[in-house]
């Protein structure tokens, strides 16, 4: 395993920049289904925006270890993904669904039918955004033994990534008094990801010198400002 190349860290290095000089990061409005936001259509919706620098972009690992950019633990629950087939239904698990299953979710928005989409398929749109691409923020949702590992972080986000696709990887807290996030970020952050500590407030984790290794931007809740850690 090896860290990001010389382009990709400068261009994590810019994306770190750009999102502390106050860019903006879109998150889908309350009340909204997540899988609105998180499809090609809302990339492409979101790119036109005034002052965004990126989207929120969930997702999940699934049985293929793929990322898949969704919210919840079991895609179609509470949620608008669905099935044409019919298949897969509430009781599924994205860990339990390869990838050839999930490429069958679809989500209606914007006008369109939208299929589900791995991350680099995510990062490959906002590339494509008009303007400044669009820096996609992956928040790593719920827990897996994968998070915790540098080389799925290596394979699945940086290895054949070009530099404009630079991925964001935040999360929140967690459990265990905020250790269980941070674990998840410095793994990330060992390969050269940049990563970003979704704030709930100060605790004795964000005070250690661990967190400052490991993080690089916090996102606040109140004003959803983001800073450098």
């Amino acid at each position: 395993m090896t860290g990001q190349s010389a382009a990709q860290r400068a261009s994590a290095s810019r994306a770190i920049a750009r999102l502390d000089a106050g860019g903006v990061v879109f998150h889908k409005p309350k009340g909204d289904p997540y899988a609105k936001w998180c499809n090609r259509g809302a990339i492409r919706h979101v790119a036109p925006m005034p002052r965004r620098a990126g989207i929120d972009l969930d997702f999940n690992p699934n049985r293929s270890r793929t990322p898949r950019v969704h919210h919840q633990l079991r895609p179609t629950r509470r949620d608008a993904w669905y099935d044409p087939r019919g298949r897969i239904t509430d009781s599924d698990y994205s860990r339990d669904l390869t990838d050839a299953e999930m490429n069958r979710l679809r989500v209606r928005a914007f006008g369109h039918r939208w299929a589900n989409l791995t991350a680099k398929q995510a990062a490959e749109e906002c590339d494509r955004a008009p303007g400044d691409s669009l820096i996609p923020m992956f928040e790593a949702k719920f827990t897996s033994p994968l998070y915790l590992d540098p080389q799925w972080w290596f394979d699945q986000f940086v290895d054949g990534w070009a530099p404009g696709l630079q991925p964001v990887i935040a999360t929140l807290p967690g459990t265990n008094g905020g250790r269980t996030g941070l674990r998840k970020l410095a793994a990330a952050h060992e390969v050269g990801l940049p990563t970003v500590w979704l704030w709930r407030g100060a605790s004795p984790i964000t005070r250690t010198k661990g967190f400052r290794d490991a993080v690089d931007l916090v996102k606040s809740r109140p004003g959803r400002g983001i800073y450098r850690a």
